[in-house]
């Protein structure tokens, strides 16, 4: 089950305003013995949000509130995430 309080990150430190996508390597650790590892991650609606498993990877997700990122995980789960990479889609204004 996902954590109802959903927290937001800044990516601006990090991230430009006119950036339209960013790629995270992630990181997930269970705190909790038997915690499935999975965590949601979005920009703007949670209706956008890329769902994500396992103990490491790396994920596309698109900036739809700028240098803007939320992310819902299980209680039991330790999340890092770093941004790789970020690029501004031709044609998007």
């Amino acid at each position: 089950m996902l954590k109802k309080n959903m927290p937001e990150t800044d990516l601006s430190p990090i991230v430009p305003l006119q950036a339209t996508w960013v790629k995270l390597h992630y990181e997930m650790k269970a705190i909790v013995p038997g915690t499935e590892l999975l965590t949601r991650l979005w920009s703007g609606s949670v209706e956008n949000a890329v769902l994500v498993r396992g103990h490491r990877g790396e994920v596309f997700v698109k900036l739809r509130s700028a240098q803007r990122l939320s992310y819902g995980k299980p209680a039991g789960v330790e999340l890092k995430l770093k941004v790789v990479s970020y690029k501004r889609s031709e044609g998007e204004d």
